[in-house]
């Protein structure tokens, strides 16, 4: 019972993540319409080094710290995805 129960909290943050990966790339895709609409490049290396360096002062504030090189991996995924909707 106890590993039901384990498991299924990580079913829920499981749904959880991809619910909030859908509602990104929902942004992503406006981003994108913005950035077309106004002769924008896709890509913006300031934006995505902006946003990696918040995620780790995040991530050393918290009692949970997760390695760097695993939110680096995780949402280099997540940022090469927005891009490919944003083209």
């Amino acid at each position: 019972e106890l590993m039901d129960n384990l498991r299924q909290n990580i079913n829920d943050i499981d749904n959880q993540i991809l619910s909030l990966l859908q509602n990104r790339n929902k942004i992503s895709q406006k981003i994108g319409e913005y950035k077309k609409n106004n002769n924008l490049p896709v890509y913006d290396s300031v934006r995505e080094t902006q946003l990696l360096d918040r995620l780790g002062k995040l991530n050393m504030k918290s009692d949970l710290k997760l390695e760097e090189n695993f939110i680096k991996e995780i949402w280099s995924l997540i940022m090469n995805n927005s891009k490919k909707l944003q083209e």
